[in-house]
This record gives structure tokens, sequence and C-alpha cells, in this order.
């Protein structure tokens, strides 16, 4: 299997540290709000990534971690009136509902920020003591100066960041650079006990401390958005290079922005979704294969248009269903069909090339038209990669009789009986579209 390496900036073979193990951490949310679309592609994308290597024989141990102590979680804890525990805890089970809806397979660990405090301070300690980090009043930098390879990751000069970035007249830090890694509690915010006094972990800190206690000092795959790249994740590095004189993680992987209408999603552009949002309006397996369909490492452009199109598209894939009995292969057409399923993982083999692999089934979907055989194959390759999960058999059986006997109505011209089973369809909350190969049904 080969990968692209952010670090490296090259595609190259994936190959684990401990064969067929892999470890991969993959930053997860701060829990204060719903999920948004750029969480939904992220995960969705190292979804596609695990079933990949889990299909290639790894055996992949997946950590998650959720940020629930942070400036946000507490400014959202006091805007509600609301204990800090009890918001995060609504949303991580808002979060878990979320991907539960996009067949995002669980990771086997979810690590919380504030179970692993304890790591946190001796990981600060050891920084301090080989001098790395500095404490001045009860809060700890991070000392840029003391890792020579800082910007590796991101490919920014340090001089560079230096000249441009902002010093404020009552800045304590040595450098403009340098970094948190413990801060005081203000009155009444959430604290822990330190040898620097009361206070809390910097977000910078956290999954160094959580990857080398789950999972050691040096691991596979860490990954994120493209986001986090720079500063997050140089950040990262630079502390575990500090403390642990290791590379931490081999290969870095970072999924693209989500743009809408071809600008950057974000709050401050007013063009933010949440997943809910999406989700009251298309499938959840339709949203799946939307989010999925454009590379990982490639900006995935969200509006009206390209989710009609990749609704379109979906449907058209799975409309084969309703009209192609599940019948063998037959001998004679046997390795023309194995050729469409080669062709499909040699493709997601080679940097989850998603495009070609998608091209291949929708060749399967032709071969299957034209042969009348083949769909056992087509729901196993999709499957394979989370797809077809909400199929007709989500339908109850008397809305898909229903359905079918309009589809016989419609072809009988007889329009008034059609017309007359789509109200009633529809009126028990259910649309059937007509599509180029039949009809689907699917909720409202």
């Amino acid at each position: 299997m080969k990968l692209y390496n952010t670090l490296t900036k090259s595609v190259a073979p994936f190959e684990p540290i401990d064969a067929p193990n892999v470890s991969m951490y993959v930053c997860g949310v701060t829990v204060y709000d719903y999920c948004h679309m750029g969480h939904a592609r992220a995960y969705v994308a190292f979804d596609l990534l695990k079933r990949v290597l889990t299909h290639a024989g790894y055996t992949v141990h997946h950590v998650q971690n959720f940020t629930d102590i942070d400036d946000k979680i507490i400014e959202r804890a006091n805007q509600n009136n609301e204990n800090v525990s009890a918001l995060t805890e609504r949303f991580i089970a808002a979060y878990f509902d979320d991907m539960k809806s996009l067949n995002i397979l669980d990771a086997n660990h979810y690590p919380k920020a504030t179970e692993h405090i304890d790591s946190m301070i001796q990981l600060i300690s050891s920084l301090i003591d080989n001098g790395s980090a500095y404490n001045i009043n009860g809060s700890v930098y991070f000392r840029i100066d003391s890792c020579s390879s800082y910007g590796e990751l991101s490919k920014k000069d340090v001089n560079d960041l230096q000249s441009g970035a902002r010093v404020q007249v009552e800045d304590q830090k040595e450098s403009s650079l340098d970094f948190v890694l413990w801060k005081p509690s203000k009155d009444n915010e959430p604290r822990w006990e330190s040898p620097w006094g009361p206070g809390r972990p910097g977000w910078h800190t956290e999954c160094v401390a959580m990857v080398e206690q789950l999972m050691g000092p040096h691991i596979d795959i860490h990954g994120g958005g493209a986001d986090l790249q720079f500063p997050h994740h140089e950040n990262e590095l630079a502390q575990a290079k500090c403390a642990y004189h290791t590379p931490f993680a081999n290969v870095w992987v970072h999924n693209g922005f989500v743009n809408v209408n071809n600008e950057k999603m974000s709050k401050s552009l007013g063009n933010f979704f949440t997943l809910r949002d999406v989700l009251k309006k298309y499938d959840a397996d339709v949203l799946r294969f939307f989010l999925m369909r454009t590379h990982y490492r490639a900006p995935l452009n969200y509006s009206t248009e390209t989710l009609e199109d990749a609704k379109s598209a979906y449907q058209k894939l799975t409309s084969i269903f309703d009209i192609v009995p599940d019948a063998p292969i037959p001998p004679h057409l046997e390795s023309m069909f194995n050729e469409k399923k080669e062709l499909f993982w040699k493709a997601l083999m080679n940097d989850l090339n998603i495009s070609e692999a998608l091209a291949q089934l929708f060749e399967l979907h032709g071969m299957i038209h034209e042969h009348q055989c083949g769909i056992k194959l087509l729901k196993e390759l999709g499957g394979s990669i989370g797809l077809f999960y909400k199929d007709k058999s989500d339908i109850p059986q008397d809305i898909q009789s229903m359905a079918q006997a309009r589809w016989d109505a419609k072809k009988a011209k007889d329009f008034q009986s059609a017309d007359a089973l789509r109200s009633d369809i529809e009126a028990a909350g259910y649309l059937v579209e007509d599509t180029p190969e039949g009809f689907r049904v699917r909720a409202q």
C-alpha cells in the first residue's frame, strides 16, 4: 500500500513499525458544539483509510481523542449556565450519533483530555528538565529554539515566522513563537494541581501525552485535517522529539479543507454547516458518498449543486439493486468481473485513489445491467468502503410493495393508479423516485 506523507511531501510504500499491526492516532473534536461538515469530511476520510488498511491485512489500533477542556468549552458552558462536564458529555454523545449516521467504524479507544492530566504533567516536567520548556508565573511554555527541526512538517521557516509574529508588550514569553503547555486557571474555571500551581494544559500538549501513554512514543500514522498541520501538529512533533527522541509518527496524513461555494468554510464567513443541518435534506448514505468521492487530500467543494450531483450519481449506482436479481456470475464471466474487483482495490491501495475506485464500481454497474448478474460483488465492494448501508432493506415491505405496484402501473400506462400509489407512499413518510434503470424508495 502507498500513502502520501505530509512530512516528506511524497507518496511512498507504507511500512508499519510492527506489521501486521498498525498504530493510527487521529485528532478528535473539541466538544462544545455539534460536528460540522469539516469534521464529517475528516472522519469519513480516516474511516476509508482504516477500511483499506484492514483489507490489506493489517490490524489497525485506532485512537481518537476528545478535547474536553478548552477556552471555547468554558466560554460555551458559561453562556449556557451549564457545568463543563455536562456540556462535553452531551456533545460527545452527539458526536457518536453523527458518526453512526455516516457508518463510520468506531476507534479502539476515545481518550478524553481530562482523563490524562497526569500524563501531560509528566510530559511537561520532562521538557522543563531537559531545557525544552520553562515556567514563568505558573505558565509553562515550550522553547521553540530547543527543537532544531521545528518547521519540518509544515515546511515553514522559523526566521520568517518570527519576523511576522506580533509581539505584545505584556508578553512574558522568551520568544514570540513559544507556545503554552500549561496555563493558570482563572476563578471558577476547571483546574488541576501541578508543580507550577493550579491550572490546565495547553491544547498542543494533550495528544502527545495520550499517544505516548496509549500507543507508545513512536507510531505509524498521525492524522487530522489540513488546518491542524500548523501550528498544532508542528507543535506536537516538536514536543515529542524533545521529550522522547523519536520521529513520533512515521506517516502524517492530512485531509483537505471543505469549501462552501469555493470559499473555505468558517464560522466567521457565515458559511458554516453542521452535519445535522445537512442530514435534514440528504440521506446519510448519500452524504457519505459525497464526502468520500473527492480524493481525501483535495479540497471538497460543498454546494447545493455538488450535493445534488452526488445524490444523482449514488442513486444511479444503487438503483440497480431494485431491478436486477441477485444472480450468481456464470463461469465464463468470472474473469471479467474479477478484473473490476482487482482494479478497484489497486486504486485504493494507491493513496486511496477513490476516483478510480468509484469508476470501477460504475463500470461494474454497467456490466451488471448488461449481464443481469454480479449484484453480490457490487454490494461487497461498496460495503467494504462503507457504502450501501441504507438500501431498500431499510424500507418496510408494505412500502416496497406499493412502490413496485406503482412502477408496474406506470409501465402499463395506468397513470391514475400510479399517482394514487405515489400519494399513499408519501403520506406514509417515504419518497419514490424514478431513475433511468427503474425506481428507488427512500425515507423523507
